[in-house]
């Protein structure tokens, strides 16, 4: 058990790059705003529609992970920058 609580996403050298790299300076809030620009993108694109259903889709799972996981929004997860 002590070796998974150690344990991290991506790998050493990711976090300790100076600046930080957006995966650790961006959160699921910036995330989430992405899908603000979806519909536009989409109806820019040349993608069919089946692989348009298969992409909604996945998109919807995605946003219901995200709201399954509310802690990771709100003002608990930023920081003064100075």
């Amino acid at each position: 058990m002590a070796k998974t609580l150690t344990w991290r996403l991506l790998p050493d050298h990711i976090y300790s790059q100076q600046p930080p790299p957006p995966c650790l300076v961006y959160g699921a809030t910036h995330l989430a705003r992405l899908f603000v620009k979806l519909p536009e993108l989409l109806t820019a694109s040349n993608i069919t529609e089946e692989k348009l259903k298969v992409l909604l889709r996945h998109i919807d799972l995605f946003i219901d992970f995200l709201s399954e996981h509310k802690e990771w929004y709100g003002e608990q997860c930023y920081t003064d920058a100075f």
